[in-house]
């Protein structure tokens, strides 16, 4: 096999690969006490979904390319949905998250698959829900800034300790 065909085997088999790192470190024992499964879960699947919703709208009424002339790239919104999963598992996966996307950027424009604005506007797309998704599906980042904000960190230590039940 030459160079260019293990690269283009090496592009289609990345996101498949971190879509199973995806699913299996969360089951891990170093991730099970931070992660509520059931939410992480639910958050990956409506994520990798969600890319797959934008690829079918935009390949029906094809609005990207009438109005920007460019193309949705499928394989960057589902490779940047994977990767917000990733970074849910803490701050290792989110410089490595880092890493990955702009390593797969650059394969991507090497093999001429996509443009770089192809990419940047389909990862910029995916952002806001993405962002949204891991807010809702994270019960931390609601529940208890609003209530205890305003409190120092002792009285908050003391309010949601047991011992003070």
């Amino acid at each position: 096999m030459t160079v260019n065909g293990e690269l283009d085997l090496f592009s289609h088999t990345i996101n498949p690969m971190l879509g199973i790192l995806a699913l299996v470190l969360p089951t891990l024992k170093n991730y099970r006490g931070g992660l509520h499964l059931g939410r992480y879960y639910a958050a990956t699947f409506v994520g990798v979904g969600m890319a797959y919703v934008w690829m079918y709208f935009e390949r029906h009424y094809q609005w990207w390319e009438h109005a920007w002339s460019i193309t949705f790239s499928t394989h960057t919104a589902v490779h940047v949905a994977i990767l917000s999963c990733l970074w849910q598992l803490g701050s290792r996966w989110r410089w490595a998250s880092v890493a990955i996307g702009l390593s797969y950027a650059s394969l991507i424009l090497y093999r001429h698959y996509h443009t770089a604005s192809d990419m940047t506007l389909t990862a910029a797309a995916m952002m806001p829900e993405l962002v949204m998704v891991w807010w809702i599906a994270n019960p931390k980042s609601r529940a208890g800034h609003r209530n205890a904000a305003h409190l120092p960190a002792r009285a908050t230590a003391r309010i949601s300790s047991p011992e003070a039940r």
